[in-house]
């Protein structure tokens, strides 16, 4: 019997060290990941790829248009193909908000991905980063735009 008590107990602090390493390597990994996110949003510029389901050209108006954010100062600032789009920008976790901004006015030959890209903005509720490509999406998860990670 004391033979077996002592194998039994062997084997149950080999199963719990086994439970304890998976728990906290579960935990770790959840840890980075929550954090991954929104340090890919502004570590990187994202070229525009869709805007309210219209397919975006890589070039517009001989520019690739690109959207790209400041963690630092709360920014954002667009490059639509025309002109530059710029404002107030807040994101936590997967919340999203564009607040108030301003434009440069030029007039330009294809000025859709500015006009869709003002549409949507107030829009914006969440984002998620799948691999390389953002997806900001309006109320009930809607779509409202895409973008690729650019590099230029």
């Amino acid at each position: 019997i004391f033979k077996n008590n002592f194998i039994m107990k062997k084997i149950l602090s080999f199963l719990s060290l086994m439970l304890g390493v998976i728990l906290v390597s579960s935990c770790a990994t959840k840890k980075a990941d929550s954090g991954s996110s929104e340090d890919t949003l502004f570590k990187n510029k994202w070229q525009f790829v869709e805007v309210a389901n219209v397919a975006i050209n890589k070039e517009v108006n001989g520019t690739v248009p690109y959207l790209s954010f400041d963690k630092t100062d709360k920014r954002f600032s667009a490059i639509t193909g025309c002109n530059t789009v710029n404002g107030n920008f807040s994101a936590t976790n997967t919340k999203a908000e564009f607040g108030l901004g301003m434009s440069t006015m030029m007039f330009c030959e294809d000025m859709s991905v500015e006009n869709g890209f003002k549409q949507i903005l107030e829009q914006v509720k969440t984002y998620k980063i799948i691999g390389n490509e953002l997806v900001l999406m309006g109320s009930n998860d809607k779509v409202l735009a895409k973008f690729n990670k650019y590099n230029n």
